[in-house]
């Protein structure tokens, strides 16, 4: 039997680097088994594993509510973030209930904001304009902004910002 070897513990060199020098040696051969893809190499009798990722989907009313709660004017989300898919930014799903307002305020990094349910009245930088399900909106950095539920039933967005503009990390146990 071919001994193993665990790339993801090499710390040499880079993980694009690591995948193509697996391909690039000579007689190998592909072996996907759930989620873990095996290159065994029966030239030099040498089996390397590395992890794939998990799918990951679900229902958005079935992530914890991290800010607010359900009793609250405004509730807060987590789908993808540092630790869940997403190192770089955290894609937050917000829920407001009517005549509720996210508080008018700017921060030094951008907002990518898309509605799911409900209208809402965005003030962006003295600038209002009437949003609802499927419309977006782009909020610049440094500009003063809020987002009021105007309708009857609760206002839903997804508002993406870079990393640095949301503290939250998945805990290990809900990765």
């Amino acid at each position: 039997m071919p001994r193993e070897r665990d790339l993801s513990k090499n710390r040499n060199i880079g993980k694009s680097t690591k995948l193509w020098s697996l391909f690039t040696i000579a007689k190998h051969f592909l072996i996907f088994k759930g989620i873990e893809l095996k290159v065994v190499n029966y030239l030099f009798r040498r089996e390397y594993k590395m992890e794939l990722p998990k799918p990951y989907c679900g229902k958005i009313e079935d992530l914890p509510i991290l800010e607010g709660g359900e009793d609250s004017s405004i509730s807060k989300r987590v789908i993808f973030g540092p630790g869940k898919h997403w190192d770089s930014h955290v894609m937050r799903v917000f829920t407001v209930k009517p005549g509720s307002a996210s508080p008018f305020h700017s921060h030094e990094w951008p907002h990518y904001v898309i509605f799911l349910k409900g209208m809402a009245k965005g003030l962006v930088d003295n600038d209002s304009a009437v949003l609802e399900k499927g419309d977006f909106a782009y909020v610049p950095p440094n500009v003063e902004h809020n987002f009021k539920n105007i309708g009857d039933e609760d206002l839903m967005f997804i508002c993406i910002v870079p990393r640095k503009g949301d503290s939250y990390v998945y805990p290990d146990s809900e990765k």
